[in-house]
């Protein structure tokens, strides 16, 4: 099984892809086929690749995420990691949730609506998050599923005390303001 993860930030993208073989137990770098590292996007960008363990480095103008993402795809199909048929999930990294998404979701138009609602909750990160959706979805279509993991998600069973801030509750409620929590993918992973 191949596995696409794409993380972006406000002006980096990240990927891994990764195959898990059945019954396979090694760790995400031990499975890793290839990743790779854009960073100045929305200028001349800085391009860190290692594919079968051999590394690559450029610099490009790339405009803005999803560029970066189409430029993904087809340096991965240009180096014969994207045969027709190959690629089965992509995972994309969602900053902001909000309140309605808890756990990872398989994106469809409305999820990715949805997420494009709360866009102003994390301008930064989300807005180019849906950028690198919309242009896995423009070059995979429906043939390939797609899963949004939340960083937020993992914070959603706080007790009430820790989320609430001291502002009228009519407020917080109608606004869904609370503390979220953040960088919840990485706390999952902790030891």
């Amino acid at each position: 099984m191949r596995v696409l993860v794409i993380n972006c930030g406000s002006s980096t993208l990240k990927f891994q892809l990764i195959d898990i073989a059945a019954g396979n137990t090694g760790s995400a770098s031990e499975n890793r086929l290839a990743h790779r590292v854009i960073e100045h996007i929305g200028g001349q960008a800085s391009i860190d690749c290692v594919a079968d363990r051999t590394a690559y480095q450029d610099t490009m103008t790339i405009a803005n995420h999803d560029e970066a993402t189409r430029r993904i795809f087809a340096w991965l199909t240009g180096a014969d990691f994207l045969a027709p048929g190959s690629l089965d999930a992509v995972g994309h990294r969602v900053v902001h949730g909000g309140y309605r998404f808890t756990e990872p979701t398989c994106l469809d138009d409305n999820v990715i609506a949805a997420i494009d609602a709360l866009r102003d909750l994390a301008p930064l990160h989300n807005e180019p998050t849906l950028r690198a959706i919309r242009a896995a979805k423009a070059v995979l279509g429906t043939s390939v599923p797609m899963v949004a993991g939340f960083d937020t998600a993992f914070h959603h069973t706080l007790p009430a005390y820790a989320t609430q801030y001291p502002i009228p509750h009519n407020l917080a409620n109608r606004y869904h303001i609370c503390r979220y929590g953040f960088h919840g993918i990485a706390h999952r992973y902790i030891e």
